[in-house]
């Protein structure tokens, strides 16, 4: 079984002067968006969680918040042509 990747990065249409307009109506990040978790339920990776703790230690935050702490992802920058 073989692996087909779609993204931005290998997209025809980056770097051409139609990229404004089809990146607006492009349906790949609708897709990626339906394969990946919500991102209030990412867990924390080691360094993220390393952080946590540092803060509850400090005082920053109550052991309740660092232990209900998850990652969001951010959403990706559109890229535009200029020219």
């Amino acid at each position: 079984m073989s692996t087909m990747m779609i993204g931005c990065e290998r997209c025809p249409i980056r770097g051409t002067s139609r990229e404004v307009d089809h990146c607006a109506t492009c349906v790949v990040p609708f897709f990626g968006a339906l394969a990946m978790p919500d991102p209030a339920e990412l867990p924390l990776d080691e360094r993220e969680r390393r952080v946590v703790t540092m803060f509850a230690t400090a005082g920053l935050i109550s052991p309740s918040e660092a232990s209900a702490a998850r990652a969001r992802s951010a959403p990706r920058a559109v890229r535009h042509a200029t020219g």
